[in-house]
């Protein structure tokens, strides 16, 4: 990924720290209103105390009639890291022990999108050099003859020690889903994420008891009118 549309927000305090945090708006036509849009609600703040949990106490009494989906949840979810951010280094604490755990270490995947197996094959190798012992890549674009040369390729370049996650972004549903993992299930994946639309959670219900292989949601907010 060369370029992409980022709202980038400090947030000052009066004690000299800066938080910060940035929000991925996914198309250039939602950058401009977006900035806006977070300009705007974080102007209110101006001289409040950087309390991330009052603050949003804030926010939901602001907006619970129109909700938290769109640009509205965007916005409130930077400003939130934000101001996280901010009281982490004013205390001089990582953000980890802020929140009550500890600083641990993670093992991490290199995530890729649609890739052609040929033309990638370098720089997948280059991420297992440089330490990665899992790797994500998107699929969907084409039919599932398309998928199975695509993940086959994939294993077979990276080996049966290296995890290996598939990222649908969404784009089937659930019959489709089904028999597409069905058919990628030899190739031993640690995960398939999103298969279908996130508030379809009927589906991923559907799909999760299909098959063996574990479905990963993503991280899509999804804001139920049942449950609110």
């Amino acid at each position: 990924m060369r370029s992409a549309p980022l709202v980038l927000i400090d947030v000052l305090t009066e004690q000299g720290s800066a938080g910060r945090s940035y929000i991925f708006a996914y198309t250039t036509a939602a950058l401009a209103p977006l900035i806006r849009l977070t300009d705007e609600i974080a102007a209110e703040f101006k001289g409040k105390s950087v309390t991330p949990v009052i603050r949003m106490r804030e926010f939901d009494r602001r907006f619970r009639l129109v909700g938290w989906q769109g640009l509205i949840g965007m916005a409130v979810s930077g400003l939130d890291m934000a101001f996280w951010d901010a009281l982490a280094r004013t205390l001089d604490q990582p953000m980890a022990a802020l929140l009550g755990g500890a600083p641990i270490a993670l093992a991490a995947y290199d995530s890729y999108g649609m890739i052609d197996p040929k033309a990638d094959e370098k720089a997948i190798l280059a991420s297992l050099e440089g330490g990665f012992r899992a790797i994500k890549i998107k699929l969907g674009e084409g039919d599932l003859e398309v998928d199975v040369k695509t993940v086959r390729a994939v294993r077979a370049m990276i080996g049966p020690a290296i995890m290996l996650m598939v990222d649908y972004n969404q784009s089937l549903d659930p019959v489709e889903a089904s028999r597409r993992i069905a058919r990628l299930s030899e190739f031993d994946l640690c995960w398939v994420e999103e298969p279908v639309r996130a508030e379809d959670l009927a589906g991923h219900a559907r799909v999760r008891a299909a098959t063996s292989v574990p479905v990963q949601t993503g991280e899509e907010l999804v804001v139920s009118p049942r449950y609110g």
